[in-house]
């Protein structure tokens, strides 16, 4: 859960005084975050870099205020790196339930975007950064056929997408 914050209010340059966030997790920094990497509009950056504050114990996220502190579903303060898989089909576009957070991209794809997601776990202290991989059917296929750890990934990916659309319903 998070506070509101109206869209003009978002921005770290505008004034807010009665912003009151809401804490989701620890807030006590576990390490020195200033040289920590992050990537913002497609280039390699140190925080200390794009930081709208440098002298706070947490890293602020650079795309404004989210509504929610400390580090809510992610595993480290600032940038937490995460893989997208966008599956494209003779029928459409089919998005991966749940994105991957790793570093490593899929076997084959093609890499659409790098950098800052605009996504629910964000907080004001910790951020999704995505590469987002559109894989062709058969790319995914042939993939598949040369991997089983491939196949695993397919069939653990639409196991959650199930058990997802179950506990909705």
């Amino acid at each position: 859960m998070k506070s509101t914050v109206p869209p003009l209010k978002v921005p770290w340059t505008v004034a807010h005084p009665t912003y009151s966030p809401v804490c989701t997790g620890p807030t006590v920094p576990h390490e020195f975050w200033w040289f920590n990497r992050t990537f913002i509009d497609g280039r390699l950056r140190f925080l200390c870099e794009i930081s709208p504050r440098l002298l706070t114990a947490l890293p602020i996220n650079p795309y404004g205020r989210t509504g929610a502190t400390g580090l809510g579903t992610l595993q480290h303060m600032g940038a937490n790196s995460f893989v997208f898989t966008v599956l494209r089909t003779s029928n459409g576009f089919v998005a991966q339930p749940h994105p991957t957070q790793k570093t490593r991209p899929p076997v084959r794809g093609t890499l659409i975007w790098r950098g800052y997601v605009d996504h629910p776990y964000n907080t004001d202290n910790a951020w999704v950064e995505g590469s987002i991989y559109i894989v062709e059917a058969a790319e995914a296929t042939e993939a598949a056929e040369a991997s089983p750890q491939v196949i695993e990934a397919i069939q653990a990916a639409a196991d959650r997408a199930i058990a997802a659309a179950l506990a909705t319903q």
